[in-house]
């Protein structure tokens, strides 16, 4: 495999749901030397492979025709810049899938404090995309190849939106290994707590076999509070000018939202399960 078999470096911002991802892309795809895959495209990742009820695929299941496919889906989003971004949250379960397929990719790790994420997350849930959003996104999907996913997309947005589908039967974002059992078992703020440490927790270790050239870890944080400095290391981790970027977009006033959004009693709830993550990442 030599990297002439894409005409870009693949950038993959990797990062649990509402953690930023989004916004960070978008200020990075301002850059004149970066293309931007403009949506999570979770149904361009999983093409080829066996349906499963999760996210966390597997590298062996990979072969080299699907692999090519996939790759084929991304050339078409490249408009011909240097760097091409990518972000879709699923891929946090995921690192070696996503190094089968770009093996000389470059890796941004973007993390935020897990207890405002969870409380953004619980806001999302059950929560149903526009229509407009639904056909920009249409644009760029795989028909030919993922039909499957196309109806149980459009199904499952259909239903959201008619309300057919309660939000206890509903998961915003990861889905990660066992989430339908904690779905039967845990409250809403429960499973979003859950959802963000295993994404995190699973990267973390999945970076470990990662040389360190190829990753930067940012928090949102830092990105919030002092973007210019956190744009640079950025500007110098993928060889561009840090001036080219728009910044403007950057504000601190959602950090530490978890203390105003949620009760004692949810904040004691959620604690149970996030404790021994934000410790590790000196949260608290």
């Amino acid at each position: 495999m030599t990297y002439k078999e894409y005409p870009y470096q693949p950038l993959i911002l990797i990062g649990a749901g509402r953690s930023g991802t989004k916004i960070l892309r978008d200020v990075l795809g301002s850059h004149a030397e970066i293309d931007v895959v403009p949506f999570d495209v979770n149904y361009i990742w999983t093409l080829g492979q066996p349906k499963t009820s999760h996210d966390a695929l597997s590298s062996d299941n990979l072969t080299e025709g699907s692999r090519r496919k996939i790759l084929s889906q991304f050339g078409k989003l490249s408009k011909g810049a240097p760097l091409l971004l990518e972000k879709t949250v699923s891929n946090t379960l995921r690192l070696p899938y996503v190094i089968k397929i770009f093996p000389d990719a470059k890796f941004i790790h973007l993390i935020r404090d897990g207890r405002d994420v969870t409380e953004s997350v619980s806001r999302q849930w059950g929560e149903s995309r526009e229509l407009s959003y639904f056909f920009k996104k249409l644009k760029t999907f795989p028909v030919r190849y993922a039909f499957s996913y196309l109806m149980d997309y459009g199904l499952n947005w259909l239903r959201h939106r008619l309300g057919m589908k309660s939000k206890e039967n509903y998961i915003w974002g990861v889905k990660y290994p066992g989430y339908d059992t904690d779905l039967a078992t845990k409250s809403v703020l429960e499973v979003c707590a859950t959802q963000w440490r295993v994404c995190v927790e699973t990267s973390l270790r999945q970076f470990e076999q990662i040389s360190q050239d190829r990753q930067l870890e940012v928090r949102y944080e830092d990105i919030m509070t002092n973007p210019t400095k956190t744009l640079a290391r950025v500007a110098h981790f993928i060889g561009v000018d840090p001036d080219g970027f728009s910044s403007s977009r950057f504000s601190p006033r959602h950090i530490g939202k978890h203390k105003t959004a949620l009760s004692k009693v949810e904040l004691s709830q959620i604690m149970q399960i996030l404790t021994p993550t934000l410790t590790k990442l000196n949260y608290i």
